[in-house]
C-alpha cells in the first residue's frame, strides 16, 4: 500500500523541475516510484535511503525495468540523533552535487537532516 497526498507529490515534482543533479530520497515509496519516473527523463539519478532490504526490494521490483538503472537504492540503519532517528549518512557514500532532497519526517527533524545532507554534498 502506497501512501502520500497528492499536494506533496505535486510539490515534489515542481521542485524537481527546478533543480539539477542527483535526487536524495530518505524512505523508499510512492515518492521513489514518481521521481524514478521523472529521473528517466531528465537521466538524472535517484540515490533513496531505506532502512527495511524487504521494502527496497519491493520497490525495485515494482519499477520498469526501463526505469531501474536511475535507482540507486541502498539499505542505510536508522541512528539516534537525539530529538530523533534518521539514516547514518556517515555511512554512505553519496555523490557531489546533490540537487534535491525528498525526506517525509517530522519537522523538528528536517533543519537537522539539512544540515547533515549540505555538509556532506
Amino acid at each position: 500500500q502506497w501512501s502520500v497526498d497528492s499536494n506533496v507529490l505535486a510539490g515534489m515534482l515542481r521542485w524537481y523541475g527546478k533543480t539539477s543533479g542527483p535526487v536524495l530520497e530518505c524512505g523508499s515509496g510512492l515518492t521513489t516510484l514518481v521521481l524514478v519516473t521523472a529521473a528517466e527523463t531528465k537521466a538524472r539519478p535517484v540515490i533513496s535511503l531505506e532502512d527495511d532490504a524487504r521494502w527496497k526490494a519491493r520497490i525495485q521490483a515494482a519499477l520498469p525495468r526501463r526505469a531501474r538503472s536511475w535507482l540507486d537504492c541502498r539499505v542505510v540503519p536508522l541512528v539516534d540523533h537525539g530529538d530523533f532517528d534518521w539514516y547514518d549518512v556517515e555511512a554512505v557514500n553519496l555523490p557531489n552535487g546533490i540537487g534535491l532532497v525528498v525526506c517525509a519526517m517530522a519537522r523538528r527533524a528536517r533543519p537537522a537532516v539539512v544540515a547533515m545532507v549540505w555538509h556532506r554534498s
